[in-house]
């Protein structure tokens, strides 16, 4: 098998292959360039950020209670990261950004609501356990695994849009 291109779909495998042929396939140069080299990684989802649960065990078995939510974010990811023309794993230690945009509680005063817009969230959910979720989701799309994560900045603020903002870049790079 063709190790460098393991995360990449079969149909973007084929026109990459056929691009570093010499082949017109209608691949732009700014694409195949992107295949060489993994540079930084802006992701982003726009839905109230989701923290890691607990596995439940019911009848014998123990299950993900997360499993829809996380594979439906694997699929936003996927398709955000083929759009941006993201098409190879980050290799090596890389540093990643989680920035969450908690929304603003409905019973706050409109004053109050107008200058919470960017402060830091001090109540639920736990960062850390917001921090497991999306790196799990984004384990085998974004890197091969989360113990490459040397570097981790996390934010939560509170915010009109609610949303995850998430960058990864390798380490050593500007």
């Amino acid at each position: 098998a063709n190790e460098p291109m393991q995360g990449v779909p079969q149909g973007v495998r084929a026109l990459l292959e056929e691009a570093s042929q010499g082949a017109s396939c209608g691949v732009s140069k700014k694409i195949r360039a992107k295949k060489a080299e993994v540079r930084q990684m802006k992701l982003s989802v726009e839905e109230k950020p989701i923290s890691k649960a607990r596995h439940r065990h019911a009848r014998g078995r123990t299950y993900d209670p997360q499993s829809k939510e996380k594979h439906k974010l694997k699929w936003h990811f996927g398709q955000q990261m083929r759009a941006k023309g993201y098409l190879k794993l980050a290799e090596g230690p890389i540093s990643a950004t989680l920035t969450c945009f908690l929304p603003k509680p409905k019973s706050w005063a409109q004053k109050r609501l107008k200058e919470a817009e960017g402060s830091p969230v001090t109540t639920k959910p736990d960062i850390d356990n917001l921090v497991k979720f999306y790196f799990d989701v984004l384990n085998g799309i974004a890197f091969s695994d989360d113990k490459q994560i040397s570097s981790l900045y996390a934010e939560k603020v509170y915010s009109d849009t609610p949303g995850v903002a998430i960058e990864i870049k390798p380490i050593g790079e500007k």
